[in-house]
């Protein structure tokens, strides 16, 4: 960070007046009221950048936090939410980009003799603190610098700057070897610049050390299907139900991608995963329902939006569902679901 910006924030949290405020509430209470203007934009930023722009994504926020966290010599913990997360489709790369939050602690006092500390005041840093969060991980901080990387690899891959997307791939991986999609990303690179004999490697590697996720299975059988291997392609695909993914996100991300390809049957299965792991959720039913229409089974799609319609939530999704029943139920419209 500049020693412009730097300042501001040791005059406002070392303020005399402010010294009553605990300091993890007045960490707080600092990035509330001079970034309240901050906003997503869906690109991975520095502290100095984010600070400056007022602007990026999750984990931008995160590593401003963590800038300021460490000038202020608070501890900080990450966390790595199943939320459901932000689809940007940039040419013919998808990016999904996972949610990520920061816990700013307060100072660890010093703990009488025999007593024991169980838990310390916080505070959380994050965009959307009233979000839906089906999990929460905790996040070491070299992973955290492994997904600062990634993401930039990702953004260099859309550009096509495969030079400065491995200089990134290479970097995170030296925080983090095990960091699937950075493997993903590096197998999609070596595609790319036909090295198929690479990409082939690094995509047997991550099923060797059951570092396949979702995204890299399907990008492998893709790769497999382009070389003629229909039958390898098949099988990874068919496995694709025994990947262990915990984010239901993740499973309706992969169903929408068969829905477009008018692979109904294998999408209502990945549905079935999301709801399988999280059956409180409406998504999974909404989606549910718009196959169900598509193949024009409009009773089971009548059935599917009714569920997402009792656990919708908010008003805005209460209100949403409730058309779509009364279009479906008018017949009025053969588009009335997406």
């Amino acid at each position: 960070m500049s020693p412009e910006q730097i300042k501001q924030f040791e005059d406002y949290y070392y303020d005399p007046q402010r010294a009553t405020t605990k300091e993890h509430s007045r960490f707080a209470d600092y990035l509330s009221g001079s970034l309240s203007g901050f906003t997503y934009d869906g690109v991975t930023y520095t502290a100095q950048e984010a600070y400056e722009k007022g602007a990026g994504n999750c984990l931008s926020l995160a590593i401003l936090t963590t800038a300021l966290a460490k000038i202020a010599g608070l501890d900080i913990e990450y966390q790595k939410n199943d939320s459901q997360p932000i689809f940007n489709k940039q040419g013919n790369v998808l990016l999904l980009s996972s949610h990520v939050r920061t816990k700013v602690f307060e100072p660890i006092k010093q703990v009488k003799s025999g007593k024991i500390l169980i838990s310390r005041a916080h505070s959380i840093i994050d965009y959307f603190p009233d979000s839906t969060v089906v999990q929460s991980y905790e996040v070491k901080e070299n992973t955290f610098i492994a997904m600062y990387h990634q993401n930039k690899a990702a953004s260099a891959l859309v550009d096509n700057a495969y030079d400065l997307s491995y200089a990134h791939v290479k970097k995170g991986l030296e925080q983090d070897p095990t960091q699937s999609e950075l493997l993903n990303i590096l197998a999609v690179i070596y595609k790319r610049i036909g090295q198929t004999s690479n990409a082939l490697a690094v995509f047997k590697l991550m099923e060797d050390k059951k570092l396949a996720t979702l995204n890299s299975s399907e990008n492998y059988a893709n790769l497999l299907l382009s070389m003629g291997e229909k039958s390898k392609a098949e099988n990874i695909l068919a496995s694709l139900a025994d990947v262990n993914e915990s984010n239901p996100y993740a499973w309706l991300a992969l169903a929408k991608t068969h829905i477009n390809e008018t692979n109904y049957q294998r999408a209502i299965s990945f549905v079935e995963r999301a709801e399988n792991l999280a059956p409180y959720l409406h998504e999974p039913h909404f989606l549910k329902a718009s196959i169900y229409f598509q193949q024009g089974k409009l009773n089971s799609s009548r059935l599917a939006l009714q569920k997402a319609l009792v656990l919708a939530g908010t008003q805005e999704n209460q209100r949403l569902y409730a058309a779509k029943l009364e279009a479906l139920k008018a017949h009025n419209c053969r588009q009335c679901l997406p």
